[in-house]
């Protein structure tokens, strides 16, 4: 984990390489985590659709909203919470622990479920702009805006082929 952390908040490689790096560390434990509580809800008998978000048909509001629209307006948000956490505290992980905890909050307002999703992957981009914000505010935001995009991206590709099959 120690490891993990210094890569995200003391960034060695250039910005871009960062963001397409920080990608798959912020989607596959989130995919992960995800699939393992529901997994576990249906191994307990409970039916996880209850606690799932509404369906997305994979139109272009849809892709638009998810990959364009939702990670623009909610990393901008991200830095200004960020921005509140750091006059409290300079302790970044901490700052991105409650940071992950509350936008899996938000998320699961829409469905339970992508509490779980999100805590990880907001927790991955809250250390990716805290390891940027040092250098410049334009940077911070590429480095959470870019990994969010390409998550998004990912989920939004998976629901339209369950979608088409």
């Amino acid at each position: 984990m120690n490891l993990l952390l210094q890569f995200l908040l003391d960034p060695k490689l250039p910005l871009w390489q960062h963001c397409f790096a920080t990608f798959p560390i912020a989607l596959f434990p989130s995919a992960a985590i995800y699939s393992l509580v529901y997994a576990s809800l249906q191994a307990a008998g409970v039916d996880p659709t209850h606690f799932q978000p509404p369906v997305r048909t994979g139109s272009m509001s849809d892709w638009l909203g998810a990959v364009v629209f939702a990670p623009f307006v909610e990393t901008l948000l991200l830095a200004a919470v960020l921005s509140i956490l750091l006059k409290l505290t300079n302790r970044k992980v901490f700052i991105a622990v409650a940071s992950g905890l509350l936008w899996g909050a938000l998320h699961a307002a829409f469905g339970l479920l992508w509490f779980f999703g999100s805590v990880w992957s907001f927790f991955v981009l809250s250390c990716a702009y805290l390891g940027w914000q040092g250098r410049s505010f334009r940077e911070a935001i590429a480095a959470a805006w870019v990994p969010h995009v390409l998550v998004n991206l990912s989920a939004m590709a998976v629901i339209s082929l369950a979608n088409a099959a």
